[in-house]
């Protein structure tokens, strides 16, 4: 084009020059999406992790106010703000050393709650609220150990068969402080949301309701980081209870979420650390135990 006998050239892109600019940015997302998805992840694992440690330190205070014993799992204690179950959960027992409901929940548990399974509140004050519980309260575990014990009264072909040397508290009995041989080496709270009714599209843990609080019994299938289906032995339960082999063979019963196959633990003497299952289903769910055992298993 000529203006006053002088040749000015158009500014605008050629197509070509478009091409190249929409290829750079497709290519950059391409980098960059999967960054923002690990920094996010990376996020919501240190607020977990933080949660955590408010609920140790809470557990530590529990502690040393109440004879070094641990909260007692389905104390009978009557109902508060016209709640209508008599049995307190771990949380309530925590909740005056905390003061804030949603330190309870982990920013990746996205697991919807079922209203019609979790069966009642202590404090009616959490009726209406609903909050997400994403750590479960140990008590007594199923073990390989305890199955294979000549002495052990209970039927664990098909019956309970939850190891009394595991977990915090049996029900209606924390335990103390001097039962535990290696408190830095003994869990005391997991963190649990694995969908466990509807099919495994629901979960029934929330804040005030002692229901899906204790992690007890066969609920190992539903710690971070388990493969299903089972690739090796540490994916399956090895015992020869009926219960425990159903849920870790179910299809529908799929593993907590956790953060990059891990999940968050706190430990009886009050740090948290982020685990693999493996480490955590090693020897027998060595961790879980109160009195180490000399005897190793495999796994």
């Amino acid at each position: 084009m000529l203006v006053a006998g002088k040749k000015v050239r158009n500014s605008a892109f050629t197509l070509i020059e478009l091409l190249v600019v929409i290829a750079i940015i497709a290519i950059l997302a391409a980098i960059l999406f999967p960054v923002f998805a690990q920094a996010r992840e990376a996020a919501r694992t240190t607020v977990c992790l933080s949660n955590e440690k408010q609920i140790a330190l809470a557990l530590m205070m529990y502690v040393q106010d109440y004879d070094e014993t641990m909260p007692c799992a389905f104390a009978g204690i009557n109902p508060i703000n016209n709640g209508g179950v008599n049995v307190i959960p771990y949380d309530m027992q925590l909740m005056p050393y905390i003061k804030e409901a949603n330190v309870f929940t982990c920013p990746s548990d996205a697991i919807p709650r079922d209203n019609s399974s979790i069966g009642g509140f202590w404090d009616g004050n959490y009726a209406a609220r609903q909050i997400k519980r994403s750590y479960g309260y140990i008590g007594n575990i199923n073990t390989a150990q305890y199955d294979s014990d000549p002495s052990n009264p209970n039927n664990c072909g098909g019956g309970a068969c939850a190891d009394p040397n595991t977990g915090m508290s049996a029900w209606g009995q924390g335990y103390t402080l001097a039962s535990i041989d290696q408190p830095a080496s003994t869990l005391a709270i997991v963190e649990s949301y694995a969908g466990n009714g509807g099919g495994g599209a629901y979960n029934d843990s929330v804040v005030g309701s002692p229901w899906g609080g204790l992690f007890t019994g066969c609920d190992t299938y539903k710690l971070a980081g388990r493969t299903k289906p089972a690739v090796t032995p540490t994916d399956t339960y090895q015992g020869t209870n009926s219960s425990c082999k159903s849920q870790y063979t179910d299809p529908t019963l799929i593993p907590t979420k956790g953060h990059r196959n891990q999940g968050n633990y706190v430990f009886a003497d009050g740090h948290v650390k982020i685990e693999r299952w493996g480490d955590i289903r090693h020897d027998d769910y060595y961790l879980f135990k109160r009195t180490k055992p000399t005897q190793q298993y495999n796994p």
